[in-house]
């Protein structure tokens, strides 16, 4: 499948952060989807200019089967540095941690983590863990490891989701496929208005059924009907109403394309995608 690496996560720094804050966002509530975290669990502030207190991301409850390890065993709180290690010191560090609602979300047994759009060297990180374990024990004893992710790791993650490699890096590699948002806005100005029409309620939600099970007993879920009657339509409806469905979604009407993308994720278990 399509696969990025650090220096595509470099390319999300921006003043704000807002692109990073975004993509990193992303990535959580996916994952947390395909664990079955409800998407109500999940509190964001893309608002960067908005005073969040030291927290720009929290996962209210563990992902138990989360196999990253970043979300499990742990309600998490998430800060994001959409800059270069060089311009972090530990006094910032420091500071962030210690902002009230990050203190409030530690003392009741969130575990902590720190994104940065940046590499840095395993000793810098062990140094940065070191401090702010240091940081959070103060303010909670029993606190949990903190947890440092990077721009390799958050590489790595996004590997796992063809759609958002596609979505936030446009691989070349992935022409004549689309993410959810690219092709809601090609469908929708074909059909500008959607009428839901009760005989195909069923069908909608046998799709969503197929998508929202953790169990699936067949990969494909067909559909069929006469040309023009709204079947794609109907799809991505279905699906764009699914809550953390569409991160996941990739489309194509290239036949061929379609099986290529249908035997690399058969090939890679750890690979995601509707």
């Amino acid at each position: 499948m399509w696969t990025i690496n650090a220096r595509n996560v470099w390319q999300l720094r921006s003043p704000g952060g807002d692109r990073f804050t975004e993509f990193v966002d992303a990535l959580i509530r996916t994952q947390s989807y395909i664990c079955g975290l409800p998407y109500s669990e999940i509190h964001t502030n893309l608002r960067t200019n908005i005073p969040d207190g030291g927290v720009d991301t929290e996962v209210c409850k563990p992902v138990s089967s989360d196999p990253t390890g970043w979300l499990k065993d742990f309600p998490t709180i998430w800060q994001y540095k959409a800059t270069q290690a060089r311009d972090i010191s530990h006094t910032q560090l420091e500071r962030d941690v210690n902002k009230q609602y990050a203190t409030d979300c530690i003392k009741k047994g969130f575990a902590y983590r720190l994104c940065i759009c940046d590499n840095i060297s395993n000793p810098k990180r062990k140094e940065w863990k070191q401090h702010l374990n240091d940081c959070v024990r103060k303010i909670n004893p029993a606190a949990s490891e903190v947890k440092v992710l990077t721009a390799d790791d958050l590489a790595a993650w996004t590997n796992r989701f063809p759609s958002l490699v596609l979505r936030y890096f446009r691989s070349e590699t992935a022409q004549g496929c689309l993410h959810i948002e690219a092709w809601g806005r090609n469908i929708i100005s074909v059909t500008r208005n959607f009428v839901s029409v009760p005989t195909r309620e069923t069908v909608s939600d046998n799709i969503k059924r197929h998508v929202l099970s953790p169990e699936v007993p067949e990969l494909v879920f067909s559909i069929s009907g006469e040309a023009g009657v709204g079947k794609t339509r109907l799809v991505y409806e279905s699906l764009v109403s699914c809550k953390g469905a569409g991160d996941l979604v990739v489309y194509t009407d290239d036949e061929q394309k379609a099986l290529e993308l249908a035997a690399s994720l058969a090939n890679d278990l750890f690979v995601r995608a509707i």
